[in-house]
């Protein structure tokens, strides 16, 4: 039987989700480690990180399209978090009208090898761009 990776308490609270109740997670997955793979997928809390291989046989423009891409598609699973954290502990928390919601930390920043990166472009919606040329804003 599979045995659960030993947590501190610093690492839950790094993680998130300490406000879990425990004992109705216990009682539908008792021995299983789907809730803690589930926590560690789903957790927000550290910084994403992005690496890309440069293939030598793919041109320059190729490869910055596949940099964007990869970076746009990281950045909607980052927001995407939220909203999964918010299914998996609805079943389990029930919060008293009177004290505050526990709100986890979202990360959102990235790291990103600075010498993969001379231009770098997300452009998340018509109206909103993310760019950067050279520490120049967006041209587009």
């Amino acid at each position: 039987m599979l045995e659960a990776p030993a947590t501190t308490e610093a690492d839950e609270e790094e993680v998130g989700m300490t406000d879990l109740n425990h004992d109705v997670i216990g009682l539908i997955w008792d021995q299983e480690l789907h809730v803690q793979e589930a926590r560690l997928l789903l957790q927000s809390s550290r910084p994403v990180r992005l690496s890309v291989v440069h293939l030598a046989e793919v041109s320059d423009h190729v490869d910055i399209e596949e940099k964007e891409n990869k970076l746009l598609q990281l950045c909607q699973r980052s927001m995407a978090l939220p909203v999964g954290r918010g299914l998996f502990i609805f079943f389990s928390y029930h919060p008293v009208s009177t004290e505050p919601l526990p709100v986890p930390k979202l990360n959102l920043t990235g790291t990103v090898s600075l010498r993969l990166f001379s231009y770098l472009c997300v452009c998340l919606s018509e109206r909103r761009c993310l760019c950067r040329v050279s520490n120049q804003k967006c041209i587009f």
